[in-house]
């Protein structure tokens, strides 16, 4: 038939793992391309298949040209009236260019090479677009870590709740840094929805620290942490009384990462577009996305700031200057920050109250 012979042709010079065959019936799958897809219609001739996935090389006769095109075909019928996805081609060599360009690229050469390669791009194109957020961040880390060093005195020995609320809050003072730190790296690489399982156990924890600090009761916090028969109270009741109706709204969409929603994951893996929600690009970054987990995090610096100077009352943190000034301008930053998106965007005003309400001790 023709092409086949020279798509033969190519396969004959290619190695043993090269993974197309021109034994092929398009009948088997062209029920996916809908009355609405450009190829709807189109007498397709089937040249090749991919023998790994339902990729197929074909052609269609247009005003008396032959006319390529590679169809991405899924196996199943989808949404997308653009799906299945092709791509077209002027002749036969250019097609075949593509076909040994994606083998060579995506079969010979090593996966992992191309994910540290893509991760490396993500974060460029990360540091490029959000220069602001990345002029504050090492600020952010060198307060978050020096702070430890500036707890002061601990609590004196007759307030045995603040003592026993010290002895937890330490641990979680020292993590809390390297938290902050996993969420943006996995951000920077296009694991929102990985940043957003640790973001959600952040967010749990600082809570119920909130929670026990404000009622002083060091040794329910010890309950609570220890999940034993002492502790009654849930974390829905928590969040309901610092912030009412996080829980139902917000700390829903994040038990939805940790939960492993395959919606959820499939569609925070990043690399999207506004047809198709599923579809991948290891090497794009998604704004909205990394945007979505920052305006949770960010905050939370703040709020941090808040508990650990409420939790060490006796705290020497003026006694640095440098430090002093570096917290005033990480909040500022943040605060200016909430501010501009409660003017500019009404659908976010909410969710930034609440986060007014989980931030802020009185």
């Amino acid at each position: 038939m023709k092409y086949k012979e020279q798509f033969l042709n190519l396969i004959k010079i290619m190695d043993s793992d090269f993974n197309w065959t021109i034994d092929c019936d398009l009948n088997l799958i062209k029920n996916e391309i809908g009355e609405n897809h450009e190829l709807y219609n189109k007498k397709l001739i089937p040249v090749a298949i991919c023998k790994n996935k339902c990729d197929v090389l074909a052609y269609y006769e247009d005003e008396k040209k032959d006319v390529f095109v590679t169809i991405h075909f899924k196996g199943y019928k989808s949404l997308p009236e653009e799906s299945p996805y092709f791509e077209k081609y002027i002749n036969i060599e250019s097609a075949l260019n593509m076909i040994i360009n994606i083998y060579n690229n995506l079969y010979k050469q090593s996966r992992y090479d191309l994910m540290i390669e893509s991760e490396e791009i993500k974060k460029q194109k990360n540091y490029s677009i959000l220069k602001g957020l990345y002029s504050i961040v090492p600020i952010v880390y060198d307060s978050l870590f020096k702070m430890d060093e500036y707890r002061g005195e601990l609590a004196s020995d007759n307030d045995v709740e603040l003592l026993r609320i010290q002895d937890l809050f330490q641990f979680f003072s020292s993590d809390f840094p390297y938290k902050i730190r996993s969420i943006f790296l996995l951000s920077e690489i296009g694991n929102y929805a990985d940043a957003g399982i640790i973001l959600r156990t952040l967010t749990e924890t600082f809570f119920y620290f909130k929670y026990y600090i404000i009622k002083n009761d060091g040794e329910k916090l010890f309950n609570y942490v220890e999940q034993n028969k002492k502790s009654t109270i849930k974390i829905k009741d928590i969040m309901e009384y610092i912030a009412p109706s996080y829980y139902d709204t917000v700390y829903d969409e994040l038990c939805k990462f940790t939960h492993g929603n395959p919606l959820m994951v499939g569609i925070f893996r990043g690399n999207v577009n506004g047809k198709d929600k599923l579809k991948h690009n290891m090497y794009n970054i998604n704004l909205d996305w990394f945007s979505y987990i920052l305006n949770l995090s960010m905050p939370l610096i703040v709020g941090y700031f808040s508990m650990f100077k409420v939790v060490y009352k006796n705290n020497t943190i003026n006694t640095s200057e440098q430090l002093s000034k570096n917290i005033k301008l990480i909040e500022e930053f943040i605060y200016n920050d909430l501010n501009e998106r409660y003017e500019k965007y009404e659908g976010q005003r909410e969710i930034i109250e609440l986060y007014r309400k989980i931030i802020e001790f009185e």
